[in-house]
């Protein structure tokens, strides 16, 4: 797996274990869209690479929401993650876990009727998956 890959999702979990706004978290954003973007040398499987981005921003959100942060800063960030979740879905509309993704930040967002659709999409391509069905009931 690639390295800047692999040192992104490190940054992404630092950050979400301190619940910090740091620059890590920003590097990580930057890396993993630079790995998307520009490749790497070391082959990684696309749906990989898209999972990672929005689940950066989808941290980024979740952190910005939870600490005070300006009301137009928090939207700006929420944008973002939701315009990552969706760009993930677009690039692979079959994968189960990107619209688990999208449907759990839409949980997150308290949009419980776009969480159940996106959960419902989630649960239609990947029936066993128990958390999409649990995330689904609540």
């Amino acid at each position: 797996m690639s390295t800047r890959y692999v040192v992104a999702v490190h940054r992404i979990k630092d950050s979400e274990r301190s619940q910090e706004l740091s620059e890590q978290l920003s590097w990580a954003v930057n890396e993993m869209a630079s790995v998307l973007r520009e490749g790497d040398p070391v082959q990684i499987e696309p749906p990989v690479a898209w999972a990672g981005l929005p689940m950066a921003h989808k941290i980024l959100h979740e952190i910005a929401a939870a600490f005070q942060t300006e009301q137009n800063e928090l939207m700006e960030v929420e944008e973002r993650a939701l315009y990552s979740l969706k760009q993930a879905v677009a690039e692979n509309p079959d994968d189960a876990v990107q619209w688990h993704q999208l449907g759990l930040h839409s949980l997150c967002s308290q949009q419980f009727k776009t969480s159940q659709k996106y959960l419902k999409a989630a649960v239609t391509r990947f029936i066993e998956c128990c958390y999409a069905w649990s995330n689904l009931g609540i």
